[in-house]
């Protein structure tokens, strides 16, 4: 069973990156209200529904706020298993001159000793979160309000990318409220 369509919208920049549940600040809320005028042209054309039959938002403040901001008549489900978790990745781009991870496999499993998520295991979550779901979600139009973390793995899972892959799309940045579109063929 397959979605229609599924678009994940990656959350607006927080108020503070130094604690894991910070709201969103004034000048992001602008840009979230900018975006959704952007959002509504793209619904008025046909490139993402107008309507969502399912929708869901990670629990995470900033996540919730650009989901409100976004689609305020949706009705979000509210999903902790879509949250954001401190990953080895977060930790490997604040220690890289410690840490010598040579390939795309080791940064992949890297769980520096258990203090975070490896890329591997969100991978094994977002699986699992997808198997839950995804009988829900046929032939119906899908919206997640999530983090870069995760829209990235979901990316890796639903399109069958490889590790290579998932290494080289950390060299491009996402940009906060990036729009990720993906229909059944």
């Amino acid at each position: 069973m397959r979605a229609k369509s599924i678009v994940a919208i990656r959350h607006a920049k927080p108020l503070s990156q130094c604690f894991e549940d910070a709201p969103l600040d004034a000048k992001h809320l602008r840009q979230v209200r900018q975006f959704r005028a952007h959002l509504l042209r793209l619904a008025q054309k046909g490139e993402i529904p107008q309507r969502f039959d399912i929708a869901y938002t990670s629990s995470l403040k900033r996540a919730r706020q650009t989901a409100q901001i976004l689609f305020p008549k949706t009705q979000f489900i509210i999903d902790a298993q879509i949250n954001e978790r401190k990953t080895a990745d977060t930790i490997y781009r604040s220690y890289r001159a410690q840490l010598s991870i040579k390939d795309s496999a080791q940064m992949y499993s890297f769980d520096y000793n258990g203090s975070a998520e490896s890329l591997q295991q969100l991978e094994r979550r977002i699986k699992l979160w997808l198997l839950q779901n995804n009988g829900s979600w046929h032939n119906k139009n899908i919206l997640i309000v999530a983090h870069k973390e995760v829209l990235r793995i979901l990316q890796k899972v639903l399109e069958n990318r490889d590790l290579d892959w998932l290494q080289r799309s950390y060299k491009s940045r996402i940009p906060y409220l990036y729009l990720y579109m993906f229909k059944n063929r």
